[in-house]
């Protein structure tokens, strides 16, 4: 309160009254202060049923100053109470020379503005009521929240200090204002984590307050703990997202929080606490965890089919083991789906690739697997022996030759052990620390062979294990051997033929020689396709002069020479006879000796004989 050239010695009072009937009565606040004050009302003293309010402000000028000074006063209401639009209802004064005004400045503040007292007064008063109309429940103080609340105070406010003051039979005494929870009341939170949950936060208007916060309820009030000074909400145990606790078991936890002062004023907040997944293991990166995942590492078995066992004793168990008897032949390809596998990484193509949608059901197992088998069905293995699952067997057709060498074509490629491709005869079992990824791959193993079928055919006798070598012979048709004058066409073809069934070894290649001859002009044409009006297969065949050698090296399928099988070569041939002669050049063929890693060389050559008669021919 200002006021000119005088001390205002301020008292205060505020009545409340029961009902309407029984106003002018109260209790009265005498306080002396030097400025204006605030006056601020808490939740903690009773006023009236319509939620009434009457100020009766009691002035004393002990010093009999003049008119003109002014007063101000401003209400302000506890956190979650709000003062009606147009508040004032009643105004009503003594020795002051006319009525002020209040003005509403926000939901929870109201001043009340006035003149000075009369010149010469001793003392007056200022009565102010609110909502003083009978039967309408519209109360000066009112909350959109907790409804028409039953306690109230004062508290004086002096500049940047504040002292509350509460209303009472005996006079002045301390009040006490309401916290209120400001923490959020929905969290998210990740599984597995032993971080804090939630910090009870919260603000009180009382100096000094001291708040402490506790679990007050909820039905899933018994999985947390609280400090009740920090107020950190933990997990008792770290929550699981596919294993829940929650009274409903949906991974979404609820609780109830309250925040009191010292006094015993308390807030109360309902928390929700959602649990979210944290994507864990996942072998084969296909977004679905090994716990929940039918097929853990995407190779179209079920892993309650693979198991938790170690066939090849590697250190990974089948499930998550891409060739899982160390073959160097992964298991897609040995159950018969190696079409599933183009990128031949030993998993089904794209089910890693979170932009194409190859699992609808988001159960690990590829959704081609399924339209294939049926619903969380997976792939049933390959059996080529009755009772073994051909990839949980180191020899597939029981033939006597391991996987290992029919698949790599190699008599050596399962090394010591004749079990495992283990080409380096490192020491048996291979593991993962010596010779084998954490994938279950064979670390020498290029896994490039594909599903082959000299791996479940049976035959040892074709198998590379035998020591049935190729064989390979030649037989030469020539279309005319008698030339008669100076020079004749002699075109030719060979049959090149492979007598044991036996493939050729690609490492060493298919080769046929013939003689050059100043006589013989002969001529390759890779393009030609027949001859003497026989098909023929030049394109399968390159070809070099050397040494004195026409050599013609077999090129088809990949260089093998495929057992059982011939190939021809057609030649063109010019013979040109000598001066006024006659007689015979023979035209031999030959296989060279160790073609395609044969042994057998009695076989090897053919020939022809051309006759010439050059006599008086020219």
């Amino acid at each position: 309160m200002n006021i000119l050239n005088s001390k205002l010695i301020l008292f205060f009072c505020l009545l409340i009254f029961i009902s309407l009937e029984v106003k002018g009565q109260g209790l009265f606040i005498n306080y002396i202060t030097q400025s204006s004050p605030n006056l601020c009302v808490p939740p903690d003293a009773p006023y009236g049923d319509y939620g009434e309010l009457i100020f009766e402000i009691n002035y004393k000028n002990d010093d009999g100053g003049a008119n003109g000074g002014t007063f101000e006063h401003t209400v302000i209401l506890p956190i979650g109470l709000e003062w009606p639009l147009n508040p004032l209802v009643y105004w009503e004064t003594f020795n002051f020379p006319y009525s002020g005004s209040v003005t509403r400045l926000n939901s929870r503040t109201i001043s009340i503005n006035g003149p000075d007292l009369r010149f010469g007064a001793v003392g007056g008063w200022i009565r102010l009521r609110c909502n003083a109309v009978t039967n309408v429940p519209d109360p000066c103080l009112y909350s959109t929240n907790f409804g028409v609340l039953r306690n109230v105070g004062i508290q004086f406010a002096f500049g940047s200090s504040k002292q509350c003051l509460k209303v009472s039979d005996q006079g002045i005494g301390q009040c006490n204002i309401r916290p209120l929870i400001t923490s959020s009341s929905s969290v998210k939170y990740f599984e597995n984590s032993t971080e804090v949950v939630l910090k009870v936060e919260g603000v009180d208007e009382d100096l000094g307050a001291v708040l402490t916060s506790s679990i007050v309820g909820g039905v899933d009030a018994d999985v947390f703990n609280i400090d009740p000074y920090t107020g950190e909400i933990t997990f008792k145990t770290s929550p699981d997202f596919e294993a829940p606790t929650d009274d409903d078991l949906n991974n979404v936890y609820h609780l109830t929080v309250s925040l009191c002062d010292q006094g015993g004023l308390c807030d109360v907040q309902n928390v929700e606490v959602e649990v979210l997944n944290v994507l864990e293991k996942d072998t084969d990166g296909d977004g679905v965890e090994d716990l929940i995942d039918l097929d853990d590492d995407n190779d179209g078995i079920l892993d309650v089919v693979e198991g938790s066992n170690d066939f090849d004793e590697d250190g990974v168990p089948n499930s998550l083991d891409l060739d899982s008897d160390n073959d160097g032949i992964y298991d897609i390809v040995e159950v018969g789906t190696s079409y599933l596998d183009a990128n031949n990484d030993g998993r089904i193509d794209n089910m890693d690739n979170n932009t194409v949608n190859l699992d609808v059901d988001e159960d690990g197992l590829a959704d081609s697997v399924e339209t294939i088998n049926g619903n969380d069905t997976g792939t049933t293995p390959r059996e080529t022996i009755s009772g073994v699952m051909d990839y949980l067997s180191s020899d597939s057709d029981n033939d006597g030759c391991s996987d290992a060498n029919e698949a790599y074509k190699n008599v050596n490629s399962d090394g010591i052990g004749n079990q495992y491709y283990n080409p380096n005869d490192l020491i048996e079992p291979l593991t993962i620390t010596n010779g084998v990824d954490s994938d279950g791959r064979v670390i020498a193993a290029l896994y490039d062979t594909g599903d082959v079928e000299k791996v479940i055919d049976r035959d040892f006798n074709s198998s590379i294990c035998n020591p049935v070598f190729p064989d390979f012979y030649p037989t030469l048709f020539t279309g005319k051997t008698l030339v008669i004058g100076r020079s004749a066409s002699i075109d030719f073809y060979i049959i090149v033929g492979e007598a044991k069934g036996s493939d050729s070894d690609e490492s060493i290649p298919v080769e046929v020689r013939i003689p050059d001859s100043d006589r013989l002009k002969m001529e390759f044409v890779p393009s030609l396709v027949t001859i003497n009006g026989v098909d023929i297969d030049n394109s399968l065949w390159s070809y070099k002069k050397e040494l004195g050698l026409h050599k013609f090296t077999y090129i088809g399928n990949g260089g093998v020479f495929t057992g059982n099988t011939f190939s021809k070569i057609g030649i063109k041939a010019v013979f040109n006879s000598p001066e006024n002669a006659k007689g015979k050049l023979p035209l031999k063929v030959t296989v060279k000796y160790d073609s395609g890693g044969q042994i057998n060389i009695k076989n090897d050559n053919d020939e022809d004989i051309i006759e010439y008669n050059n006599i008086g021919k020219y």
